[in-house]
């Protein structure tokens, strides 16, 4: 997908991190603000973590959640996720907000996510890569040991 819609368009967040359900961020900027989350995949992009976890395009499968925030709370909760991912329209920010299609069972549909910004991916590395693409499963199994 070349042409990206304008921020403002109410699209459905893809969400694979710290923001997926029961995880630390969702708790504080989604909970109790969405229509529906539903187990969903992202094809075509590699899932990274380095502190935090981070998509660039690439191939590989991503594992998250298909987050529809309920409309009278849209602009706000998209506003505080774009802060706390330090995404900037104007560039140069932590991560970059696209529009990618994303996988719901037999459906596709177009939906936000972030990726890393040139200024995270330029340091990522196969040591890295989280190459099940779960990272909720790679926190759990790496915060154990």
């Amino acid at each position: 997908m070349s042409e990206q819609p304008s921020y403002d368009t109410p699209l459905p967040l893809f969400v694979y991190g710290t923001l997926r359900t029961g995880e630390y961020n969702w708790k504080i900027y989604l909970e109790g603000k969405t229509r529906s989350e539903t187990p969903a995949i992202v094809q075509q992009h590699q899932l990274y973590a380095n502190r935090y976890p981070y998509v660039i395009p690439g191939e590989g499968t991503v594992v998250g959640t298909l987050v529809e925030i309920k409309p009278a709370l849209y602009a706000a909760v998209m506003r505080e996720i774009d802060e706390l991912e330090q995404f900037s329209p104007a560039g140069n920010s932590w991560y970059l907000r696209v529009a990618r299609y994303v996988e719901v069972g037999e459906q596709r549909i177009l939906a936000w996510m972030y990726y890393a910004g040139e200024r995270v991916s330029q340091h990522l590395t196969n040591d890295h890569r989280i190459v099940d693409g779960d990272w909720v499963g790679w926190n759990r199994q790496h915060n154990q040991a």
